[in-house]
């Protein structure tokens, strides 16, 4: 019996401890969980697909991730910009992949040949990516989310574009108290 008791407290002690230890996000499928190792995944996914530079691959990686309020942008480091004779700012979501040239030639380290292209400080681009996720579930209560990261991408001594300096911050609001601000209206 106290061999029940005690594998009874551990087993509810840890528990507890794993459920706050991670971040839960739910986003598009309500399913799956958007953890600190789940958005860099995603980023890197979405560098892996930019660098087919195929269209119909990236729409499908869109919607096969569910991520259609997924959206990417690019913030050209401006003696990069001055070089290369680009805009400053670069927009990618399934909606509007126009700017897929610049991403690849970015994400993919096309400018290997060039190097003159790349910033003294190595870092050629920021940015950040933004998740809208419909439902946020705390218990009973629901929240709609936004997911707002910032990144740095940086070229090694190897020309090869990195991810760094990876910074995310969540907000959101209680759908209840926007539908009961929307009706006093």
């Amino acid at each position: 019996m106290r061999f029940l008791t005690l594998a009874l407290l551990g087993l509810f002690t840890f528990s507890a401890a794993n459920s706050f230890a991670q971040p839960a996000i739910e986003y598009d499928g309500a399913f799956q969980l958007l953890t600190p190792e789940k958005i860099r995944n995603l980023l890197e996914k979405t560098q892996i697909a930019v660098k087919s530079k195929n269209k119909k691959v990236i729409k499908n990686f869109f919607e096969d991730h569910g991520e259609k309020s997924f959206k990417l942008e690019l913030n050209i480091n401006p003696e990069v910009v001055e070089r290369l004779g680009v805009a400053k700012k670069y927009t990618l979501s399934a909606k509007n992949i126009e700017g897929l040239n610049v991403f690849h030639a970015f994400f993919g380290g096309t400018f290997k040949e060039d190097k003159q292209v790349i910033a003294r400080d190595n870092r050629s681009a920021a940015g950040r990516f933004i998740v809208n996720s419909p439902l946020y579930n705390q218990g009973k209560q629901y929240y709609f989310v936004s997911l707002n990261c910032g990144y740095q991408l940086k070229y090694d001594k190897e020309y090869t574009p990195r991810f760094f300096n990876l910074q995310c911050r969540a907000s959101g609001q209680d759908p209840n108290e926007q539908k009961a601000i929307e009706e006093d209206d």
